[in-house]
């Protein structure tokens, strides 16, 4: 079985940020929330927990490809080939499944993705919006989320007319430093006048709404093996303190502390988005603002999975047809523009955070 080319490019450093950026999207500012559904002691646990078992999938992933690519200049095989290659080396039983197992794979990836990027963009349009109705732009309401969407719409588009993962690399290290920037101050906000612990739950009766959630928060799975691909030096990925585990202590820790504080600080009126808890003032307005920048931002390395998927079947079969290269150009930045208005529309036809979050975590249970 032959796969694609990999172009070695991102440095570990890049391949740290990426990562993190996958990790460190919307989901963590929904993490208070879902505290207040499954309680503090659960809250903890289980987002430790579901942070471990995420760590030990990707880790399998990487010992995978380790096995079946045996040459050091061979490239990495991505999610659809590696799911490919391993039933074809499985048991006998399944090894006439190998194709069925990689269209499979290639669907739940995609609408996962697809998933993500709704989510993405609902969660910048409706801090655009709260931005813009606390300083007094124009006479908005909370009711006009969808032409937020439809202005945001042309920007998304056109960020994701970049191909490169270097590129979006680069990307994802200026916004993890406006969130972490961002996060600071939220922090802030969440250690100040902290009501007792008595008056929150130590354990909550929504626990498959917490699960769905923190499932959601873990996105970052989903851009580990194109990362892993792309990288100079894959050996510093999946080792003892390599990209993959530097990165899920961190997130682990983050997640925690987000969500412990926050439930602790709002308790049961928490916000889908704590960012949206947040009292109004310049301050908050400008925390509001630079998450909404850094999930832009963020919105293309995502979706890059999804199109990274998709294309590849598309262009072989325009090759096959043998249209012209200009043809085939084209095609592809329209292919890009149509899945971002598609993940738009989704996200207009369902404008609840909160609702959107857990669908997609339910569903995305990897």
């Amino acid at each position: 079985m032959s796969h694609g080319p990999s172009r070695h490019q991102t440095t570990t450093i890049q391949a740290l940020m990426s990562l993190l950026k996958g990790y460190i999207g919307t989901g963590i500012l929904a993490m208070p929330k879902a505290f207040s559904d499954s309680g503090y002691v659960f809250g903890v646990a289980g987002t430790v927990v579901i942070g471990l078992l995420c760590n030990c999938c990707i880790h399998m992933l990487v010992e995978i490809n380790e096995l079946f690519c045996s040459k050091p200049d061979e490239p990495p095989f991505d999610y659809e080939e590696l799911a490919q290659v391993s039933f074809e080396n499985g048991p006998k039983g399944v090894r006439k499944y190998a194709n069925l197992s990689k269209t499979i794979l290639v669907i739940c990836l995609f609408l996962t993705q697809l998933g993500f990027c709704c989510a993405y963009a609902l969660f910048v349009a409706k801090n655009l919006l709260q931005f813009a109705i606390n300083i007094e732009i124009g006479n908005w309401n909370e009711g006009d989320i969808k032409m937020f969407l439809v202005i945001l719409l042309p920007v998304m588009i056109a960020l994701n007319f970049i191909k490169s993962i270097r590129h979006l690399a680069m990307g994802s290290t200026f916004a993890n430093v406006i969130q972490l920037t961002s996060l600071v101050i939220i922090a802030y906000n969440l250690v100040t006048d902290v009501p007792s612990i008595t008056e929150r739950k130590p354990i909550g009766n929504k626990l498959p709404q917490f699960v769905s959630t923190t499932v959601f928060t873990y996105e970052g799975i989903t851009v580990t093996m194109p990362l892993y691909r792309s990288m100079k030096k894959r050996d510093n990925f999946g080792k003892r303190f390599g990209v993959i585990n530097l990165a899920i202590i961190f997130v682990i820790i983050l997640y925690c502390t987000v969500g412990f504080l926050g439930y602790l600080k709002y308790g049961e009126d928490v916000a889908a988005s704590i960012s949206l808890s947040l009292p109004n003032g310049p301050l908050y307005d400008a925390v509001r603002l630079m998450y909404a920048l850094a999930i832009t931002l963020s919105y293309p390395l995502q979706m890059y999975v999804a199109i990274h998927l998709m294309w590849p079947p598309i262009r072989n079969l325009l090759c096959e047809s043998q249209r012209s290269e200009l043809f085939v150009g084209i095609s592809e930045y329209v292919f890009r523009a149509i899945l971002v208005s598609i993940t738009f529309a989704l996200a207009a036809f369902i404008p609840e955070l909160d609702l959107v979050i857990e669908l997609i975590g339910a569903f995305s249970c990897r």
